[in-house]
């Protein structure tokens, strides 16, 4: 059979349509079935950045825009978009220019948005007044349109994208992600309410006799997605097309359709006949039925048309009970599908507390619940439904029903769900908001486009001469300052990446505190509030100003922790090791390290001793046994056998680099192979060997530090740690205490192989001089006094379990570090 030329079925098409006067498109481009909104003013949003990286000069400027806002690093840009609290926000943001709207493109987490704004409210259909169009004698003309209304800014016009010949010849089939689903004599269409975008699956394998009436249509997941799967249900069978595919698969349904199907914790579940099952899609499609007792020991449901929505940890079904009193209250009732009994049981739930709950009038449109619904002005406990008529009507749950109803509600709007062959009024969230930059949005690159680059820039501040730029850079006095040079335009990046000072603001600004697995509050849940993990990134000289580093999940829970060093974190598994940079999260992988599998898989020591983009730069790493090296960029790695134990620290000082093993120091030799060379010292006190447990090394100003605590067993007490320099004047080279540091002072986290940092005059953004700050694994840092200054510095308020023995731990710890781009003066890549 032909196919029929009533609808014009097209694959992945864009549609770019010029919005009305007033109104502003939801659409302009598509990227790869990710929205990308246009038809807005440039926006004038600035805020600070999550993250730090270096300027590089890769980039080509982008179309002209005022300041220069087209050039933002994209790191700056995703730390705006967490900000936006509308769809008109999101609208100027991804409207401003091209690289905005690609930063919005690629933003990890706009799935995000879906818990901070309500779904949209699409009315197909509605009348509208055409004052262009000449009247008739039965007065002014009217045509139909559809009407998109969002409940957090009502008087904001916008518009979808579906296209009339759809709306007009197709039968609705359902929605979901983002996504119309349609179908007509066996042709499927999957249509992008906001873009256009349309997708044509291959023809439903059933005959012409089929009655045409599809009870079910959804996606498994984003229709970009790799593992997306639409389903189709008719009155005897299930269909289901993988996405991209060339054919269906079917599957016959026991007793009659499925009327919903649902993703509750990972698993598909359908509803037929009120009855619920588990679907399964692979190896087939399967279903399996789960046992369900209703409440109040009845033998059916009670309800007669119930539609089922997952709510938080819950999955719920709902419906009124029917009453012949038109006008009265509408009384919906939730109940909550309790399956740790066995069977499962349906558990009224008297109150849904700080959750609204949307619905439309077809059986097809999708529910959806939203938490705190007040952030807008919406109403907690509540239903939201879509109707035909008025725009939506609203009930309250349970025993809230009489106090929410509106008695001006149309008496004649009727409640019962059904299938209609026309699309009727229902909710929907952007396709957007379901893909989390792991989509295929097309790649969006300022060279690539087709306007060509532009540098103007309102008062030519991109023309600005390099020396001048330099001279501004030097008067940066905080990391937000340097953010903010950087991110002005491209010209300015390019400025900071080629100044040939970067490594001085090591000496100006303290260095950064990296917290990871900090638990942070989440949505709460029904056991309390939830906690998850983040990293934390902590400025000393500015506490509020929100910083982010780019250390991969993946790599903080799979690889040990063996050291961190110019600004890279280095760490290892089996042998193969990974140097990623803190704050950009970009990766070099060495070859992997030539021992057995037999050895012990534990690393003492991971050091670089230069920027990872020098060309002499090296990778060193310890083990029990042996001490690597690698020449970055090489292709293996060269081994020296140690002469008793393991490297402990590895420092540079005055051009030499020198090794610590068992307290012992030596000098450690790259060329033309390893070799060390012991450094023969006394103690002080004329003491036989060191009295500290696990002492390290800092280089401060001109002199080589020891220090550690002498052990107390007075817990909560000052910690008292004293700090020797080496005098090398002597022979042998002897340690010598310093009684104070004057004004410097130091910095350490708990691990053995965080790498300590001192530095001059902390008093300039708030420290203190002759001290010592500590990170920790529970609170942020604990600050010490050096010498005699213990009892003056020391907190009492400092929790009395901190343990100030550091120690060698798999999984990383509370760290120090300065940013890659601070170990770089302009001759990096």
């Amino acid at each position: 059979m032909e196919r029929p030329n009533w609808p014009t079925l097209k694959a992945n098409k864009t549609s770019r349509r010029r919005g009305e006067k007033g109104q502003t498109d939801i659409a302009g481009e598509e990227a790869g079935g990710i929205v990308v909104l246009a038809g807005v003013r440039e926006s004038t949003i600035m805020q600070s950045p999550s993250k730090i990286s270096e300027a590089s000069g890769s980039m080509t400027p982008a179309t002209s825009v005022r300041q220069g806002w087209a050039e933002l690093q994209e790191e700056l840009l995703h730390s705006i978009v967490p900000l936006l609290g509308s769809f008109i926000d999101i609208l100027a943001f991804a409207g401003t220019c091209h690289s905005w709207r690609a930063a919005f493109s690629s933003y990890p987490s706009k799935s995000a948005f879906r818990t901070l704004l309500p779904p949209l409210l699409v009315r197909p259909n509605v009348r509208v007044k055409a004052p262009c169009i000449p009247s008739t004698s039965n007065g002014p003309r009217k045509l139909h349109s559809c009407q998109v209304i969002d409940l957090a800014n009502r008087n904001t016009p916008l518009r979808c994208q579906i296209p009339r010949e759809t709306l007009q010849k197709m039968l609705f089939a359902g929605s979901s992600h983002g996504q119309l689903i349609c179908c007509r004599s066996g042709y499927c269409l999957v249509v992008d309410v906001f873009t256009g975008a349309e997708v044509s699956p291959p023809r439903l394998p059933f005959s012409k006799d089929h009655e045409e009436i599809y009870f079910c249509g959804t996606l498994t997941a984003p229709i970009t997605s790799p593992n997306s799967h639409l389903l189709i249900s008719n009155r005897s069978s299930l269909f289901d097309w993988p996405v991209g595919s060339d054919s269906w698969s079917e599957l016959k349904l026991p007793v009659n359709r499925v009327d919903q199907i649902v993703e509750f914790n990972g698993q598909l579940i359908a509803v037929i006949e009120y009855k619920l099952y588990t679907l399964q899609l692979a190896p087939k499609l399967r279903l399996k039925k789960i046992k369900t007792l209703w409440w109040d020991d009845m033998s059916e449901c009670p309800y007669l048309r119930p539609w089922l929505v997952v709510c938080d940890d819950m999955l719920l079904i709902v419906d009124h009970y029917i009453t012949l009193s038109f006008g009265a209250p509408v009384n919906y009732r939730p109940y909550r599908l309790d399956m740790s009994a066995k069977p499962a049981k349906w558990v009224e739930v008297k109150k849904l507390e700080n959750w609204a709950l949307f619905i439309g009038g077809d059986a097809r449109s999708p529910p959806f619940c939203f938490k705190n619904p007040e952030r807008w002005g919406g109403r907690s406990n509540c239903l939201y439904y879509a109707h035909y008529s008025q725009p939506w009507s609203l009930h309250g749950l349970g025993d809230d029903a009489d106090a929410v109803w509106d008695p001006t509600t149309d008496d004649n709007l009727v409640f019962k769900r059904n299938w209609y062959s026309q699309l009727q009024a229902f909710w929907v969230y952007p396709s957007m908001f379901y893909s989390d930059g792991d989509g295929h949005p097309r790649k969006v690159s300022a060279a690539s486009g087709s306007a060509p680059p532009s540098t103007s820039v309102i008062e030519g501040w991109a023309e600005l001469p390099e020396g001048l730029l330099h001279s501004i850079v030097a008067l940066s006095g905080s990391f937000l300052d340097l953010l903010a040079f950087t991110g002005t335009c491209h010209s300015w990046r390019a400025a900071f990446s080629s100044y040939p000072s970067k490594s001085t603001f090591r000496t100006l600004l303290p260095p950064l505190l990296i917290r990871p697995n900090v638990r942070v509050k989440a949505p709460s849940s029904s056991n309390g509030r939830r906690k998850l993990r983040s990293c934390e990134v902590i400025d000393l000289a500015n506490r509020n100003t929100p910083l982010r580093c780019q250390i991969p999940q993946e790599t903080l829970q799979r690889m040990h922790f063996a050291g961190s060093s110019h600004g890279q974190l280095i760490c290892c598994r089996r042998g193969y090791c990974l140097v990623v940079d803190v704050f950009t999260g970009a990766e070099v992988s060495p070859p992997r390290l030539p021992f057995s599998e037999s050895c012990e898989e534990f690393y003492y020591c991971g050091i670089l001793t230069a920027p990872i983009t020098s060309p002499n730069s090296h990778l060193i790493i310890s083990t029990q046994s042996s001490l690597f090296d690698w020449p970055v960029g090489s292709d293996s790695w060269s081994e020296l056998k140690l002469p008793v134990n393991r490297v402990d620290q590895i420092v540079e000082f005055n051009g030499q680099l020198i090794a610590v093993i068992e307290y012992s120091l030596y000098t450690l030799q790259l060329a033309p192979n390893l070799r060390l060379e012991k450094i023969k010292t006394l103690w002080w006190d004329d003491m036989d060997e060191c009295p500290y447990i696990r002492p390290w090394f800092v280089v401060c100003g001109d002199m080589l530090l020891i220090v550690d605590h002498y052990t107390s067993f007075s817990f909560g007490a000052p910690v008292l740690y004293r700090p020797y320099r080496l005098d090398m004047s002597t022979k042998p080279a002897k340690w010598v205490e310093v009684k104070k540091l004057k004004n410097w002072a130091l910095f350490i986290g708990g691990d053995a192989r965080s790498p300590p940092f001192s530095f001059k005059n902390p008093e300039r953004w708030g420290g203190r001089s002759n001290c010592l700050y500590y990170a920790h694994y529970s609170q942020p840092l604990s600050l010490h006094g050096l010498g005699d200054d213990a009892d003056a510095v020391w907190d009492p308020n400092t929790d009395d379990q901190l343990v100030f023995k550091r120690n060698w731990y798999r999984q990383l710890q509370a760290l120090w570090v300065y940013p890659s781009m601070f170990y770089s003066d302009g001759d990096g890549q």
